[in-house]
């Protein structure tokens, strides 16, 4: 029963790296747009995180994310 939770923390951990570092990758160039954003900048890191979550849990994605994959 542990083991199976720690394996879902370390999915669930390595889900939200890999959106930190695509976050950081496709905020880099857009820092200025999100910057005018202002306090709904997360509304930006919202969306980022349901396509990558929405795409692969979906049949389109083999129904897994990376984090639960590895």
């Amino acid at each position: 029963m542990r083991s199976h939770t720690v394996r879902r923390v370390v999915a669930i951990l390595t889900d939200f790296i890999i959106l930190f570092l695509v976050g950081a990758v496709i905020g880099y160039p857009f820092s200025n747009l999100i910057e005018s954003l202002g306090d709904y900048a997360w509304i930006v890191s919202l969306l980022v995180a349901l396509i990558y979550f929405s795409v692969f849990d979906s049949t389109y994605g083999g129904g897994q994310t990376i984090g639960k994959r590895l």
